[in-house]
Parts: structure tokens; sequence; C-alpha cells
């Protein structure tokens, strides 16, 4: 698959594949560009059976610093503005892919990159990382989804805590209120992200994507139900060729 901007970069390793905000000297500041290229890699990923897992990193002394304020507001009509945040929502495209996907965080996590995180399934952060919401100093909201997979992520009650008060979270306090899920020196956070995809790629790929689907229906539905449809599923993963049976199993 290509990219054209070099701000965005795409690599395949085995069974899963790397996404790398490549925007140094901007603390990868996001452009219109580059979200575009990101939904562009998202829409050919979901189609791709041997792609497993999605990682998304940031190089530089930061993961992403928000999106590019230059290309932001001005003079551009309020309906104008509307209008390319449901084109341009790249957190949708990330969060709506069918595989894992994973964020590793250093440095700056701020505002639309913290967004970005949000959007992933599971998010690791080195002992640098600085997460926060800076938005309404600006006097707007985190409006890409910011503020509902926050709340979903830590509560409402450390949801309005972050995003009124515009402080960012050290590490440790995002490893308390859940945010991400695992602290990690900052020389090994690249490994520990793509080793997590590499374990997530070497599983049958189904067991995967409905791994995925079940979770995700446990906070949008009631037990009773989402019971019954990991019971579905469950059932149908037997009947296919990722199953390795009884026996395998008691090997495990």
């Amino acid at each position: 698959m290509q990219v054209n901007s070099g701000l965005i970069e795409w690599a395949e390793q085995s069974g899963f594949g790397v996404i790398r905000l490549n925007r140094p000297d901007k603390l990868n500041a996001l452009t219109h560009a580059m979200m575009d290229e990101i939904i562009e890699l998202c829409h050919q990923v979901r189609n791709r059976s041997d792609i497993k897992a999605v990682v998304l990193l940031g190089n530089g002394r930061a993961f992403c610093a928000g999106q590019d304020l230059k290309e932001s507001g001005g003079e551009e009509p309020a309906v104008e503005r509307l209008a390319r945040e449901f084109r341009d929502d790249v957190q949708t495209a990330i969060a709506e892919l069918p595989q894992p996907t994973i964020a590793g965080l250093h440095g700056h996590v701020l505002g639309r990159g913290l967004m970005l995180a949000l959007a992933c399934d599971v998010r690791i952060c080195s002992e640098d990382a600085k997460l926060g919401f800076p938005e309404v100093k600006l006097g707007i909201i985190p409006g890409g989804g910011g503020t509902q997979r926050l709340a979903k992520v830590v509560g409402s009650s450390r949801a309005i805590h972050m995003v009124l008060s515009s402080e960012s979270i050290e590490a440790d306090t995002a490893l308390q209120w859940g945010l991400v899920t695992k602290k990690v020196p900052g020389a090994n956070l690249e490994r520990e992200a793509l080793d997590l995809a590499s374990s997530i790629a070497a599983i049958p790929r189904n067991a995967g994507l409905f791994a995925k689907i079940t979770i995700g229906m446990a906070s949008n539905t009631n037990i009773s139900e989402g019971v019954k449809f990991e019971k579905t599923l469950s059932a149908v993963l037997t009947g296919t060729p990722g199953w390795k049976g009884e026996q395998d199993f008691r090997k495990l």
C-alpha cells in the first residue's frame, strides 16, 4: 500500500501493519492531508485478511501534539468546518477497523493525538508520556469523539476533570485510571507494541476479530444479549479451520 506525503509511513511485518506519524519537527501535529492518508490506509487495511493487527506510533519526541492549528478555524464558515469534521473523521476510521489496534504513546499525546489513541483498542505508554485535552483553553471542545471515548474509558467524572482543567496527566495516572493498559520504559515502548501485535497475528484471524466484536458490544448492550451473541460467535468459531480442537486445547 502506498502513502504519498512522507508524513505518514506504512510498514508491514509478519501478520500486522504499522502506521507511523512522521512529522517529528512539529511533534507530529496532524494536518488534513495526514488524516486523509490515515483514513485511506484504514479503508485498504480493513479488507486485508493477511493483516491481523495494526500498530500506531509516532516518530520523534512525541506521539502527537494535536492537530495543526494553522489549518483550523480561521475564516472558514461553520458549515464547512462541520462538513470537514464528518468527512475527515480519522478517529472513526481507526475505531471501525475490524483488526485489533494498538497505540504506542510517548511524549506529548494531546488533543487530536489523544483522540487517535482513544480510537485504538489498546494503549501502551512510555514513562515520559503526557496525555491531555487542552481544547477548552482555545474556546472549543475535543470534538472528534474525544469527550465520548474518554468518558467510556475513564468514567465521566475523570473525563470532566481532564477536559475542563486542560491539565495533562502523567503516565502513572493514565495507568491508574485505565487510560493506558501498560507503562514501560521509553526504550522498550515500540518493542512492547510490536510484540503485542505479533502475538495477536499468531492467533487465528477470526478469533481475534470476533473477540474484538464481542468485547466492543459489552458497553453497548445488556449482559443477556451480549452473552447470547458471544455464544453464537463461539459456536461459529468451533466450526472454522482455526479451531484447534479439544486435544490441542488441553496442551495450552
